[in-house]
């Protein structure tokens, strides 16, 4: 997966494209009042992307 994330005043962004061997995806995720402080709500947007990139696999 080739991706760029980034935050910006409590939003957190990943987009993205990657490859399986029939198709090519992209991906954009955007999620708002998130502060990068809470832990939590850090590894549940990393949980969001790893389970959806296991899904499509």
């Amino acid at each position: 997966m080739h991706a760029k994330t980034g935050m910006l005043n409590d939003v957190r962004a990943l987009s993205g494209y990657f490859y399986t061997p029939k198709n090519k995806y992209i991906i954009s995720i955007i999620a708002n009042d998130l502060d990068g402080q809470n832990l939590d709500e850090t590894k549940n947007f990393d949980s969001l992307i790893n389970n959806l990139l296991i899904q499509i696999k």
